[in-house]
């Protein structure tokens, strides 16, 4: 069975973001979440999520990503 792209890839909590704001609801950040746009290695993007929104289902922030893309 062939992927749906864009997909969740993983998600991360580094050390240091800089506080960037979170992609849904705009508070400083504590994670990012790789997302696959299609099976090439190089094509992924990264999106900044708030400790709130990196547990939420990942619908939530594929719908988030491509509001802000569109």
């Amino acid at each position: 069975m062939a992927k749906k792209y864009p997909v969740i890839g993983c998600k991360k909590s580094p050390r240091y973001i800089g506080g960037l704001p979170c992609i849904i609801c705009g508070v400083p950040t504590t994670g990012k979440v790789d997302i696959e746009i299609n099976w090439f290695r190089g094509d992924d993007e990264q999106v900044r999520v708030c400790k709130t929104h990196q547990t939420k289902h990942d619908t939530e922030i594929l719908a988030a990503y491509e509001a802000a893309n569109a």
